[in-house]
């Protein structure tokens, strides 16, 4: 299985290459329109963005790859074995915290016997 960053880039270039066809189609048929903006503008923005939103994503050199992983299934299984162990030593010392505390505060607890 491919890293997110890698699905999402593929998905965004494949979109990019679909609106320069629909561009090139446009351009074929004569449907630019003589104005400020027509759709056909639109659509070639839209696509040189996804394109270069998914050149950038596959080099992990945008924002948006803080949000997509990069790491491979055994990056991944490696670093979550290692904070699950972290976890576990955390929890330990606080059992053992607990315990000692139990076993300093409970004679404090237990009724005195009245002579």
């Amino acid at each position: 299985m491919h890293p997110p960053a890698t699905a999402i880039s593929r998905m965004l270039l494949a979109t990019s290459g679909a609106l320069f066809a629909v561009t090139g189609v446009g351009l074929q048929q004569g449907r630019h329109e003589q104005g400020l903006v027509s759709m056909l503008s639109v659509v070639f923005m839209v696509a040189l963005f996804f394109a270069g939103v998914g050149l950038m994503l596959r080099k992990n050199n945008t924002p948006l790859a803080k949000f997509f992983s990069t790491e491979n299934d055994e990056e991944m299984a490696q670093r979550v074995s290692i904070e699950l162990n972290e976890v576990q030593k955390y929890e330990s010392v606080n059992a053992a915290w607990a315990n000692l505390e139990a076993k300093v505060l409970q004679p404090s607890f237990t009724p005195k016997e009245e002579e």
